[in-house]
């Protein structure tokens, strides 16, 4: 009897201590793995968020200054900058109104003059838009942005730090935080009198960001470039350089501060929790923002420019947090455990555990999975996943969207030869994509074009990193977004600050530019070079008869026929006022007085309608004509040079073509 009871005790303890051992590794290791694989969709969460974040900022402060700018072509502004019309301030009380409601989000739209005076301003005031009496409006000669904004040129703007308002010299209560996007304004003479000024509702932009990154585990906050809150944890610590106190995320989180000051992304785990950070840089082309001041008339130290422009999108899990995720899952591993070992040492002799373990880890796979696939599938970027030869092994739908390529259609395939080779022109040796492979770095490439499957190019900028696996770099996720909306915008801009708003020709400044290098160029090889300096006969008579709208139309009139008699190689650009110049490459005298004596018939010979109460009318032209010799030693001489001869042409009874001889 004792020794059938040992043989079957022994086995029994043998069996049930060795499925307890197991089982506790098991368990263990289960809920370690949940969690690190939780904990890593989280991290992967919050790197979605700040990115979100950011670019929710780029896109509204884009906004804004485009507004700036189109209530600076305002013809009421323009009436009044070029004639001194008083009604003109009136109707551009009624448009800045009118922009004021339809936007909803500007504090005050202004003009100030160029004593810094407020000749208009409109306050929005909880839906109501208010046309401030001129009693009531104030001089803001003293201000740091109205100085800022006055200093720059035709097309810049200024974007103010965001801080809070100042009214009557005291900080407005309760707190209105406030960006200020400005750009001084020119009369058609070029002289500048004044700015507009549009004061953005920080508070907005601050609330909107929340809105954006909802989906974040952690707390958003957004850091000034010195580390001080727009946005934190607890109000009480929020702008404090606008009350001089030292209430910055570098006192409270010295290691994070120090990453994030000096990495543009990045996530770093502390005893304080999980930050997660992405910059944001604010300023966009031709734009310029300034250090400021925190004193009601104080003026600011210096210009920033974009690159030192920027503020940090922060999410902060606290480590309570995480620890609560943990703790949870020890208690929850503690209560399995015990259960399965009781159930262990009830039915020890069911070997069959060990297809549960599989069943297990299969299980918790598939959600991992699962969960990975849930993250990426909501991501706002294209997201592919490729193995260690290129090959794609995963795609997101938004990826799908903007390449035009199924999952289906790609799996398998060497990404470079498919999108990348064709479109960027780049070998295998200079792919950023493919180096990441051998290199085992990150790329961020701001620029790039991947290839749609209709053939076309998406222009993108992407970040290639490492897919690590266990340690082990086994692949390439590359997280991309299309900038076709980025780059138009940039080219339109490059296109306004180098043509006429009017003819749209080159304007005075890039027409010099041009003309500098293309005179360098001639007398390097020894080409001929000439210029046409072109008048338009009796033009204030046009503007004195007709009006100053007929007056545009005669200079639009003259710059489409300007443009169609050029050739592609030439230069055509407004000087200013009615004076216009042609640059003629490749062209000797003898040619450019050809060239000009027939621009000057086919002007005198092409009636043009001026408006629609008058009938056709017939301009006429004074051309000056100038080209390349031993005594021209610079291209101003050049200009001077034409600008003689077209003085010629207008004293000898003008509607002439004239030259200055040696």
């Amino acid at each position: 009897m004792v020794g059938l009871k040992s043989v079957f005790v022994k086995p029994f303890v043998i069996a049930s201590l060795s499925m307890s051992m197991l089982l506790l590794l098991i368990v263990g290791g289960f809920f370690y793995t949940d969690f690190q694989s939780e904990l890593q969709i989280i991290t992967e969460r919050e790197r979605s968020q700040t990115m979100l974040g950011a670019k929710l900022i780029e896109r509204r402060l884009d906004s804004v200054a485009r507004d700036v700018l189109l209530l600076a072509k305002s013809v009421s502004l323009s009436r009044y900058g070029d004639y001194g019309v008083q009604e003109a301030i009136h109707d551009l009380g009624r448009e800045f109104r009118n922009t004021s409601c339809l936007k909803g989000s500007y504090d005050q739209v202004r003009f100030l003059d160029e004593s810094g005076r407020e000749r208009v301003r409109v306050n929005y005031r909880e839906g109501d838009c208010q046309l401030v009496a001129e009693k009531d409006l104030q001089n803001k000669k003293t201000r740091y942005y109205f100085n800022d904004t006055f200093k720059l040129g035709r097309q810049q703007i200024f974007i103010s730090p965001l801080d809070l308002n100042i009214e009557h010299g005291v900080i407005e209560r309760p707190l209105k935080p406030m960006i200020r996007i400005g750009t001084p304004v020119f009369n058609e003479k070029g002289q500048k009198f004044g700015i507009i000024l549009v004061n953005y509702f920080g508070k907005e932009l601050i609330s909107d960001l929340t809105t954006e990154m909802s989906g974040s585990d952690g707390i958003p906050m957004l850091l000034n470039r010195n580390g001080y809150w727009l946005l934190g944890a607890d109000s009480r610590d929020e702008w404090g350089f606008m009350f001089k106190n030292e209430k910055r995320i570098e006192n409270k989180h010295p290691e994070s501060w120090r990453e994030m000051s000096t990495s543009e992304a990045g996530q770093i785990m502390t005893a304080s929790g999980l930050f997660t950070w992405r910059t944001v840089y604010p300023l966009a082309v031709n734009s310029v923002s300034s250090t400021g001041s925190t004193d009601a008339s104080g003026a600011s130290a210096t210009y920033i420019d974009r690159d030192d422009y920027f503020w940090k999108v922060v999410t902060h899990i606290p480590q309570e947090t995480i620890e609560g995720l943990q703790n949870r899952r020890i208690k929850m591993a503690l209560v399995l455990l015990s259960l399965l070992i009781l159930l262990a040492f009830i039915a020890a002799y069911l070997i069959g555990r060990s297809r549960e373990k599989e069943l297990l880890s299969i299980s918790a796979l598939k959600v991992s999975e699962h969960r990975q696939r849930a993250i990426t599938s909501k991501l706002a970027e294209g997201l592919m996943v490729l193995d260690k030869e290129g090959k794609l092994i995963n795609m997101n739908p938004e990826a799908e969207r903007l390449l035009g390529w199924s999952y289906a259609m790609l799996s398998g395939q060497r990404i470079h030869d498919w999108i990348h080779k064709n479109a960027s022109g780049k070998s295998e040796h200079e792919c950023p994509i493919l180096n990441v492979i051998k290199e085992e770095r990150i790329y961020h490439v701001e620029e790039d074009v991947f290839r749609r499957s209709d053939g076309t190019d998406l222009p993108v900028a992407y970040t290639a990193s490492p897919y690590i696996v266990e340690d082990e770099a086994s692949g390439v996720i590359v997280a991309f977004e299309d900038i076709s909306e980025r780059k138009k915008l940039k080219e339109e801009l490059v296109h306004q600050a180098t043509h006429d708003a009017l003819t749209g020709l080159l304007n005075r400044r890039e027409i010099e530019n041009l003309l500098d290098h293309a005179f360098s160029q001639a007398m390097r090889y020894g080409r001929d070079l000439s210029v046409c300096m072109i008048d338009i006969d009796h033009f204030k008579q046009i503007n004195d008869t007709f009006g100053h709208r007929a007056g545009d139309e005669a200079l639009k009139s003259f710059g489409q026929v300007l443009d169609q008699k050029t050739r592609s190689a030439d230069l055509a650009g407004r000087y200013g006022g009615e004076e216009f110049v042609v640059v003629l490459t490749e062209t000797p005298l003898s040619g450019a007085m050809r060239w000009a004596e027939q621009l000057r018939a086919t002007i005198e010979s092409t009636p043009i309608t001026l408006n629609e109460s008058s009938g056709p009318t017939n301009l006429t032209v004074s051309i000056g004509v100038a080209s390349i010799s031993n005594a021209i030693e610079n291209s101003d001489q050049l200009m001077d040079r034409a600008d003689s001869a077209l003085y010629l042409a207008k004293g000898s009874g003008r509607n002439k073509v004239s030259e200055v001889g040696e």
